[in-house]
């Protein structure tokens, strides 16, 4: 049995709290920015500590290419969280 990466069952609840303060900071209903940053970059790092650590000769192409993809979302989230200014409103 080879082991993988990949969570076997989705986290709902953690994906939808994620959305949930994702949405609430991109509507400027509560200052989240702050969170954001860790939340997505903390599981950026352990996914890639354990990429760097795992052994790669047990993964087909396909399995390491979902990876890739999982990391560049990750990536994606981390710079928007990253870029993200407040902008005042126009009078």
């Amino acid at each position: 049995m080879r082991k993988t990466v990949y969570y076997v069952e989705p986290k709902s609840p953690l994906i939808l709290a994620a959305a949930a303060l994702y949405g609430g900071a991109v509507l400027g209903l509560a200052p989240l920015r702050p969170l954001l940053i860790p939340l997505f970059g903390l599981p950026l790092l352990v996914h890639l500590c354990q990429d760097i650590f795992a052994d790669l000769a047990v993964y087909t192409a396909s399995e390491r290419l979902r990876e890739c993809s999982v990391l560049a979302i990750m990536a994606g989230l981390l710079c928007v969280s990253l870029g993200m200014r407040r902008q005042m409103p126009v009078r």
